[in-house]
């Protein structure tokens, strides 16, 4: 009777396959697809992720005349898992000599509790508690989604967004409170001295965005986080 024993580390695997009767030939597609699955499940649990694992061109790999035959899984130190995940495979014998090598692609789904459009909105429409759900969905590949209903506080739509679409800060921005050519107080921090100055806005600016604003006193432009609608702040 064949026997499988599979032993996992943080960034390879090994799979020790021996035969009771003759040398092992073949490993099967399948062993090759279940390994490498596992593999970065057992990845994803360290760090807490949440993935669905595919590997659709797992190929049977012939060892003909490979004793004691061992199966390596490397993936890339510090490789994101999500997306399209390389994967390499090492084959060698008892004795530890490298008999083949292969190249694979894990595809890899992330899910994670994120807002998502319930309606279609248009640029510059408000987001509102409707206008939303939190719902798990696949974000591999995204970036700056919104995964808590109070991050979505005071925005609207960057551009049009369509029902069904994921919320980043991407395509959400925060409401203006600050609307370009309005006179704002500066207020400046260098190290322990702190400072105020009249400004004028050169951009439109929800609370918590950065924007530029013209220093009446030095006539010079700074970049300045938007603290109410007459105030913004900047650490120079």
């Amino acid at each position: 009777m064949h026997k499988y024993i599979i032993i996992f580390s943080a960034c390879a695997a090994f799979l020790w396959i021996t035969a009771g009767e003759g040398l092992a030939s073949v490993i099967s597609a399948e062993k090759v697809r279940s390994s490498i699955i596992g593999h970065l499940e057992k990845r994803a649990e360290k760090t807490g992720l949440e993935i669905e694992i595919t590997v659709p061109n797992a190929v049977d790999i012939n060892l003909k005349d490979t004793d004691e035959p061992v199966m390596r899984i490397i993936v890339p130190e510090g490789r994101k898992l999500e997306a399209r995940v390389p994967v390499r495979l090492e084959f060698s014998n008892g004795a530890g000599k490298i008999v083949k090598r292969f190249q694979i692609t894990a595809q890899v789904k992330v899910f994670k509790t994120v807002a998502v459009a319930s309606c279609t909105k248009t640029r510059g429409d408000s987001i509102l508690p409707v206008d939303f759900e939190m719902k798990r969905m696949d974000v591999s590949g995204l970036k700056d989604y919104l995964f808590e209903p109070s991050m979505l506080e005071s925005i609207q739509a960057k551009r049009s967004i369509r029902a069904g679409t994921i919320l980043t800060r991407g395509n959400v921005s925060a409401i203006p409170v600050i609307k370009r050519g309005d006179k704002v107080s500066i207020h400046v921090r260098i190290g322990n001295i702190r400072a105020s100055a009249e400004g004028t806005a050169r951009q439109d600016g929800g609370k918590g965005e950065t924007i530029k604003v013209y220093n009446e006193m030095t006539r010079t432009t700074l970049e300045c986080v938007v603290i109410d609608k007459r105030t913004v702040k900047t650490g120079i």
